[in-house]
């Protein structure tokens, strides 16, 4: 029996929640880090965003190491940089400065902030980017306390 997209039926079966964080500010916990790397042969921390709330998640790639000596280059490294000593400084972690293993990046709370990026134009064809910006905004507990929620952080 072959199986066919068109037969396919979907009653009863309940839907999943707490996929794609939406634009808003939320409260993550940082799972699944790892290094990658990028199609020039640099290299990019990826993690998890994980709402503490179970609102769902997003995945976020910072650059830290952009071969080549181009101002762009220097400019984009110089970036990815201070995004992951934000993650770490803000999540706590206990070496900001020479943050070792990428698996001690785990577990980090942090607040996200989640916007939606801009269309752009490329080779002359306008595209949609796929993806929201993430922007850690402090600590997840300092943001927490901020707003008066008491919620136990692991």
């Amino acid at each position: 029996m072959s199986w066919s997209f068109r037969d396919l039926n979907l009653t009863g079966v309940e839907v999943q929640t707490g996929g794609s964080l939406k634009p808003g500010r939320y409260v993550c916990r940082v799972s699944d880090p790892k290094i990658k790397e990028t199609r020039n042969g640099g290299r990019q921390v990826e993690v998890r965003l994980t709402d503490i709330n179970g609102s769902g998640s997003v995945r976020d790639f910072i650059s830290v190491y952009v071969p080549g000596n181009t101002e762009n280059a220097q400019t984009a490294q110089r970036i990815g940089r201070e995004r992951l000593k934000s993650l770490l400084v803000f999540g706590g972690h206990p070496n900001p400065d020479e943050p070792g293993d990428i698996k001690t990046l785990d577990g980090l709370i942090v607040g996200v902030n989640v916007e939606q990026s801009e269309d752009y134009e490329k080779d002359g064809v306008m595209r949609k980017p796929g993806q929201a910006r993430r922007r850690v905004l402090r600590s997840g507990r300092a943001w927490l306390q901020a707003r008066g929620r008491a919620v136990l952080l692991v």
